[in-house]
C-alpha cells in the first residue's frame, strides 16, 4: 500500500488528522493497536 501520510493512534486526535489531510489529498492510512477507533476515551475498562 502507497500513501503519503501515515498517522499512529486513532484516538481523537488521529480521527482529525487523518479528515483534515484526506480534505488536503493526502493518501493516509490510519494505524492503531486496538481492533477499535475511539482511543482512550472509548477504551473498555473491565
Amino acid at each position: 500500500m502507497d500513501a503519503d501520510l501515515a498517522i499512529v493512534g486513532a484516538g481523537t486526535a488521529g480521527m482529525a488528522a487523518a479528515i483534515e489531510a484526506g480534505r488536503l489529498g493526502l493518501k493516509t492510512v490510519l494505524l492503531d493497536e486496538q481492533p477499535r477507533v475511539g482511543g482512550q476515551i472509548y477504551r473498555n475498562i473491565g
